[in-house]
């Protein structure tokens, strides 16, 4: 999403948007089982990025700003580092691939700017 706007910099706002994009995602899933409004919160986190400065062309390297950085060395530092996460989730998912393409896609964030 980052690269898509034309952001230099990944946000939380930027892993909030991941959390959510996957329609069956344990997130999106969890939210609606309390009767949050989650096509509410994506329009909103979605305008906070909009609001964001952009370039064009996207740059080349896209780095994490330093509140991500913070919450993932907050995760690291609290035993939550990328591969013990990778393992809960696939016992969550009875062993079974990533469930979809944004799983993926989150995995590769985490691997890439978290580890």
């Amino acid at each position: 999403m980052a690269e898509e706007l034309g952001h230099s910099q990944l946000t939380p706002l930027h892993m909030a948007h991941a959390l959510f994009e996957d329609r069956n995602g344990t997130t999106k899933r969890v939210v609606d089982l309390v009767h949050g409004n989650v096509a509410g919160f994506q329009q909103d986190v979605m305008q906070q990025l909009k609001k964001m400065p952009s370039q064009t062309p996207a740059p080349d390297s896209i780095g994490a700003d330093s509140a991500l950085v913070k919450i993932l060395n907050l995760l690291k530092s609290n035993q939550m580092d990328e591969k013990l996460v990778k393992d809960a989730v696939s016992n969550v998912c009875g062993g079974r691939p990533v469930p979809s393409a944004s799983a993926e896609e989150n995995y590769d964030a985490l691997n890439k700017y978290g580890g």
